[in-house]
């Protein structure tokens, strides 16, 4: 697990402390902690062509194997901070949010008229290995700019709140936070899908001269 630790603070200027603490302009601090999740393989199992090809949603492709994956978000934990105006009015803004996501499951299946031992076997496992891995790499690799987004996003948030409202307000801020993290991590998600498929470009060319017994 990669916990990393994001701070966004602007300059306080006497400037930016004179505007109006509510706009969405105002210069505001958040610090910002993500997690992405990795996973290895948690197994092989042996799958029918017709399962094969339901999980891959590929009914006319030829299929040796499927690398299975579940991915998940936790929903963010966060603390907000309430700023007052002129005038008795206030709002809430976002200080601090903890974000985990990434994958929960990733398990390897291969077509069972294949055994173990047997050079098809092996050479499935190999490429599928290769989906492991990217899943994981590319996680990694976009999990930065995600959260820069999402940073830039949340702390832009903010919802004005009256004293008898103020728990209309957090609630009313939690759901935009849910909704906006979601719209990111399914962009996050196509986006490493691309990639799978580039993986499995012309796979049975490359995969079929290695083997004899196919």
């Amino acid at each position: 697990m990669l916990l990393l630790t994001v701070l966004m603070a602007a300059p306080q200027t006497l400037r930016a402390q004179e505007r109006d603490p509510c706009a969405k302009s105002f210069a505001h601090a958040i610090a910002f902690r993500y997690a992405p999740i990795t996973l290895e393989a948690q197994g092989a199992q042996p799958a029918s062509l017709f399962k094969l090809k339901r999980l891959a949603g590929q009914p006319n492709a030829r299929i040796l194997g499927y690398t299975q994956t579940h991915f998940f978000m936790q929903l963010p934990i966060y603390r907000t901070q309430r700023f007052e105006r002129a005038g008795g009015s206030a709002c809430y803004r976002i200080a601090e949010i903890t974000l985990r996501f990434g994958y929960d499951k990733m398990l390897v299946h291969y077509l069972d008229k294949y055994q173990p031992g047997s050079c098809p076997y092996a050479t499935i496992l190999a490429h599928e290995q290769e989906h492991v891995d990217a899943y994981n790499a590319k996680l990694k690799t976009h999990a930065p700019a995600l959260a820069a987004t999402l940073k830039k996003w949340a702390s832009r948030q903010v919802i004005p709140v009256r004293d008898f409202d103020t728990e209309m307000a957090q609630d009313a801020l939690r759901q935009k936070i849910k909704r906006g993290f979601e719209l990111s991590l399914r962009q996050l998600q196509r986006r490493i899908q691309l990639y799978q498929a580039d993986i499995d470009d012309d796979v049975w060319r490359r995969l079929q001269p290695l083997c004899s017994d196919w």
